[in-house]
């Protein structure tokens, strides 16, 4: 019950700040980047949608995903830093493990939430530079859109018809934009 009013209060003070802006917008760089660099270098590159995607990840993660990171926990730690907030912070009536617990599940939701953006920009970049191949959710064994797996629950999703080509074990493959997590 403590952690959750810990997170609750960390949540609190991501309210109005200026995080969820830096979250969305950081990542478009690596994404233009990546999209550009593939774009420059498509004899070398050709695996389309895979090679698209070492490209971004490659500027992603070796230039922007720490310092995101470390934005988003100084962010977070910046308001012990102020006004001896520090003796605040230690004698609140909640143990300390769970003010650390608290701040880090505040700092992997931010950081799940710039992930979730990253492969979103990856899906836009990919369909904007017109790479083939259908995306989102396809029929797949296991789930319901392919009827020989009708009964079983859908536990997986495929991203796109060129890395996971669902229809090559479902010969009635269709869009199923329903799938069980």
């Amino acid at each position: 019950m403590m952690l959750l009013r810990c997170i609750r209060s960390e949540n609190l003070k991501l309210r109005h700040s200026l995080i969820f802006p830096a979250c969305i917008l950081i990542p478009v760089i690596p994404a233009v980047m990546g999209t550009f660099n593939y774009l420059q270098n498509t004899g070398l590159l050709t695996e389309q949608w895979y090679s698209l995607w070492t490209q971004h990840t490659l500027f992603y993660a070796s230039f922007f995903y720490a310092p995101l990171i470390a934005l988003y926990c100084s962010y977070l730690w910046r308001l012990e830093h102020l006004n001896h907030n520090w003796n605040v912070f230690l004698t609140a009536p909640v143990t300390i493990p769970c003010l650390y617990l608290g701040k880090l599940a505040v700092i992997m939701k931010v950081t799940l939430i710039t992930q979730l953006w990253v492969g979103t920009l990856y899906l836009f970049s990919g369909k904007i530079i017109g790479l083939p191949g259908q995306n989102l959710l396809l029929a797949s064994p296991g789930n319901p859109g392919c009827r020989r797996n009708r009964h079983r629950p859908a536990s997986v999703i495929h991203v796109n018809t060129k890395l996971f080509p669902s229809h090559r074990y479902c010969p009635d493959w269709q869009y199923s934009w329903h799938a069980a997590l």
